[in-house]
Order: structure tokens, then sequence, then C-alpha cells
């Protein structure tokens, strides 16, 4: 990690309660640890959506139940 820069962010006080709770649900030590994962998380969601030169990875489950008579035809 490179130097770290300290900046002011001013929140709403509801939103700020918000964002304590969220990051205390993931395990974050401190506030600035959660803000630096939400970044970038972001920038990497961002990246993906951008560029189409990016390899993606997915999986299409279908569940069906085999007792029910031409069901494969129906999802067709």
């Amino acid at each position: 990690m490179g130097k770290i820069i300290r900046f002011g962010v001013s929140l709403d006080n509801a939103l700020l309660k918000r964002f304590d709770a969220l990051a205390e649900i993931k395990g974050y030590s401190s506030r600035s640890e959660a803000i630096r994962g939400l970044i970038r998380n972001k920038i990497v969601e961002e990246e993906w959506a951008t560029d189409s030169n990016v390899e993606s990875i997915g999986t299409i489950n279908i569940v069906y139940d085999h007792h029910i008579k031409n069901l494969s035809n129906v999802l067709n």
C-alpha cells in the first residue's frame, strides 16, 4: 500500500449510524477500513461494468420436478 492520505467526510447522522452498523456486520475494524473496502469494491465493479475485455465466470442452475411429464418441453 502507498502513502496514507487523511481526508474528512461529512455525513448525515442517520447515514453514519447505518454505515457503522454495516461496517460492524462486515467485520471492519474501523471506519477507515470500511471506507477503503467500499471504495475498492466500487472501483472493481465499475471496471467490470465498463471493460469489455474482462473475463467473467457464471453458472446456470435449473431445478425441476422430474415427475412432471413433458416439463422439459415446457421449459423450452
